[in-house]
């Protein structure tokens, strides 16, 4: 099907998908001030990740969608959701992440977490790309869907894991270190209050005396 008979019959089969698009769209656009705050590592920021990287897989499963009923044109609530995606919640992805790595991991457990989180969310966005080309073969003279794909940011986002772990692992060493140093000032000050606390010999021998 073509022209109009077909764009009656992709609204006919995504009717009921429009809401989804929609709810999508708000939590995406939710997402990127939270994205662009400064969080300190920890559960919140690891939540962010994972709330973030499930947020990707929905997109995954409604361009799938798409992909599989061989549409040709893209709903507008489609259209205005990939909008967002490209050129708003994906950016402020890529600053998180980059943002994550200069704060570090304040232990190995928190690296492990992190470690896992960030590929899973790279994963889901090379799977954005892949069905977004998929979909601009499919809609090719129809539709225009190439300037969704941001391949070149793509490409930049993709970390390279190890350097990733291995960052991670420099910025624990050195908390680990302030804490360190921290526990041995103290440890020094309770030696001193104590010594202070103790009588000097000289007291000792002025009671004598008396």
């Amino acid at each position: 099907a073509s022209g109009p008979s077909c764009v009656a019959a992709i609204g006919g089969f995504l009717g009921p998908c429009g809401a989804c698009f929609e709810r999508l769209r708000g939590v995406a656009l939710a997402l990127v001030p939270v994205l662009s705050s400064a969080l300190e590592p920890g559960r919140y920021l690891e939540r962010v990740l994972a709330v973030t990287r499930r947020t990707y897989e929905a997109l995954v499963k409604l361009l799938k969608l798409l992909v599989d009923h061989k549409v040709k044109w893209l709903p507008d609530a489609a259209r205005a959701l990939l909008g967002d995606f490209s050129s708003k919640l994906t950016p402020a992805v890529s600053g998180f992440v980059q943002h994550a790595m200069d704060k570090g991991a304040s232990d190995k457990a928190q690296l492990a977490r992190q470690g896992k989180l960030v590929p899973a969310l790279i994963e889901r966005l090379e799977q954005v790309d892949f069905y977004l080309v998929t979909l601009a073969k499919q809609c090719k003279g129809h539709d225009q869907i190439d300037h969704f794909i941001k391949r070149s940011a793509a490409r930049d986002f993709k970390i390279d894991i190890r350097k990733l772990s291995a960052a991670w692992e420099e910025a624990a060493a050195k908390t680990r270190k302030r804490k360190e140093k921290g526990k041995e000032k103290d440890g020094k000050r309770r030696k001193k209050g104590d010594v202070d606390d103790c009588p000097s010999e000289d007291s000792d021998e002025q009671e004598e005396e008396e």
